[in-house]
């Protein structure tokens, strides 16, 4: 679309504002998977792109860096390290991670950091509101929880079992970057199977399979959403064009018959 086409669209359907932006963006962006995460700041989001991509591309220190939505393509896989939720207290940032979330994004890893325990209420209420956002959310959205390195056995088990129960029917990965990271380094192969990252490595592969598919029936859901909604609006335009011409023509009659009667009686009075 262009511009002009684009804002044409969002005046006729303003409520789709956001489904008219991503239908653009999908027919115009390239072929591979976008895949955007998402957590509160310092809760590993990119510490764990750094491990999954396998270079220190996404800074990831103790202090705020990312305030704007950064992307890194890596293995037909373009990443999206999101501002982290609830560190900005006017809203900007959460604002441009949902951007990601909504417009250029085809899944997302939603990341919680198990030392922090259960999903905070800010954090459950927003991943609830992407959930809700999302149709299919069962083949778009993961929970990643990292640092699994940092809890004990048992203290995860109940931790793991919580959250499940805030966020049920979302499959959940447990990860430890930095026993990834280790396991490779001194070539141990039970840190990395212990790592958990190899299992969302397989999985970040059969996204990447499957974006072709994914992408063609969202354009075509879009689509019908849009199209639904226009023929609504016409019909609702219509209605009130047809009711306008009835109502004026139900004006004209009684106008007529007014200067119809008003006639004959000057004329009986003549």
């Amino acid at each position: 679309m262009t511009k002009n086409e684009l804002a044409l669209y969002i005046n006729a359907v303003p409520q789709l504002e956001r489904e008219i932006k991503r239908l653009n963006f999908l027919q115009k962006e390239e072929k591979s998977i976008r895949i955007a995460v998402f957590g509160k700041y310092n809760h590993g989001k990119s510490t764990l792109l750094n491990t999954i991509v396998g270079e220190e591309v996404f800074k990831a220190s103790d202090k705020r860096e990312t305030t704007k939505n950064k992307t890194h393509h890596h293995k037909n896989i373009t990443w999206v390290d999101t501002p982290g939720l609830d560190a900005d207290v006017t809203g900007k940032d959460d604002k441009e991670a949902e951007e990601g979330a909504f417009i250029t994004a085809d899944i997302l890893f939603l990341v919680h950091n198990l030392k922090a325990g259960e999903l905070d209420r800010y954090e459950n209420d927003y991943y609830h509101r992407l959930i809700n956002q999302k149709k299919d959310y069962q083949r778009r959205i993961f929970l990643i929880l990292t640092q699994a390195d940092q809890v004990t056995a048992e203290q995860k088990k109940q931790i793991v079992s919580i959250i499940k129960k805030q966020l049920p029917d979302i499959t959940t990965f447990v990860v430890s970057a930095t026993r990834f990271t280790k396991g490779l380094a001194e070539k141990k192969q039970i840190f990395i199977e212990k790592s958990g990252i190899i299992e969302l490595l397989d999985l970040t592969q059969r996204l990447s399979n499957g974006a072709l598919s994914l992408r063609s029936t969202e354009i075509l859901e879009i689509k019908n959403i849009i199209k639904n909604e226009l023929g609504k609006k016409y019909e609702s335009v219509n209605n009130h064009l047809q009711q306008e011409i009835k109502n004026k023509k139900e004006m004209k009659n009684s106008f007529s018959y007014d200067v119809k009667n008003f006639t004959t009686k000057v004329k009986e009075r003549g």
